[in-house]
């Protein structure tokens, strides 16, 4: 064989053996990147750690939730508002009968000089107390008739410069429904009266 065709022959043999590697020792097709990111793997940062409520902090939290169920388990018992707003809830939870009756609380006031009462307005405004807080203690009011001195008082207070009432009525008025409509005139019924003192 000549000199010619042993070196053709030994060029061809060296890049055999090379193969699908570079001379650099890299895989054909890859760079150095993206062999790098290979061979970091997933990543392992820490991490954040979680903040945990105290012991003593658990207990107050756990205290103060089974006083105010407590206390509103209680007004559903006694049915009162004297823990509002943590009252009885009566007033959402009943169906009203289309066929029953409604009934209404107001207070009546006469005034000097005149032979007939006329209504109060219960608000704030008027004499400082709400229709809901007398409702709601009813009974209160009907056994102790002393605390309708607490209106008259309040009435007095607003509007010092009118006419102050000498006898309070706290009545009710009972409305028949048929239908879900009124029908017939209200029954009037006279639950407390007080003797305004001065």
């Amino acid at each position: 064989m000549s000199r010619t065709a042993r070196e053709s022959a030994d060029r061809a043999r060296g890049r055999a053996t090379v193969g699908p590697e570079r001379a650099g020792g890299q895989p054909d097709g890859e760079s150095a990147g993206e062999q790098a990111v290979e061979q970091a793997g997933p990543s392992t940062a820490p991490a954040e750690p979680v903040d945990r409520l105290p012991r003593r902090g658990l207990i107050w939290r756990l205290v103060a939730t089974a006083a105010v169920l407590g206390v509103l388990a209680t007004a559903q018992v006694v049915d009162t508002d004297d823990f509002w707003p943590l009252g009885s809830l009566s007033q959402y939870g009943a169906p009203k009968d289309v066929n029953g009756t409604i009934r209404s609380v107001y207070v009546e006031a006469l005034f000097e000089g005149e032979t007939q009462p006329r209504t109060l307005g219960l608000s704030a405004g008027s004499t400082g107390i709400q229709r809901g807080e007398i409702e709601g203690q009813l009974g209160r009011f009907i056994d102790d008739p002393s605390l309708l001195q607490q209106i008259a008082d309040s009435y007095a207070e607003l509007r010092p410069d009118r006419p102050q009432p000498e006898v309070l009525y706290l009545r009710r008025s009972v409305t028949q429904l048929e239908n879900g409509r009124a029908v017939g005139e209200p029954t009037i019924e006279t639950l407390a009266e007080w003797q305004v003192q001065p």
